[in-house]
């Protein structure tokens, strides 16, 4: 079983920042938008595998390898329906985790450190979780 969370930070938060640079610079106002609108458009599809292929088609992505652990990780999890149900129609909830964690990593970067960040680049401490934990109460 896997949890919407997981999937964030497994497959999508990884997907983000494997995003072009140049692209993220060009479309800067618009990125997120176009983030979220190929997340969910590229979920039309049965398989995971696929919806990998569809959303590579729709942004430009430089795939790293310090993240395909994370992102087989999902593909391979055996819940294809339900996690591409997910990306289809809690896109909205699953890219602000995305961003709650891109803005964890900044101010992180930019206090000068001190947060220690898994390989996926997903802070260690409680901060980050804290901030998912209060998203979801709030959804609710």
């Amino acid at each position: 079983m896997i949890t919407q969370q997981q999937v964030a930070e497994r497959l999508l938060w990884p997907l983000w920042r494997c995003v072009s640079d140049d692209y993220k610079k060009r479309y800067a106002r618009e990125v997120w938008d176009h983030f979220e609108n190929a997340v969910r458009s590229a979920a039309y599809t049965g398989k995971l595998r696929t919806y990998l292929s569809n959303f590579q088609a729709r942004i430009p992505v430089e795939l790293q390898a310090q993240y395909s652990n994370e992102i087989v990780s999902v593909i391979d999890c055996g819940c294809d329906d339900e996690v591409l149900n997910w990306l289809r129609d809690e896109t909205t909830y699953l890219c602000l985790m995305v961003r709650l964690m891109n803005q964890v990593r900044k101010e992180a970067f930019e206090s000068g450190g001190g947060k220690e960040f898994s390989l996926a680049g997903i802070p260690l401490d409680d901060d980050f979780h804290d901030l998912i934990d209060q998203t979801k109460q709030t959804a609710q």
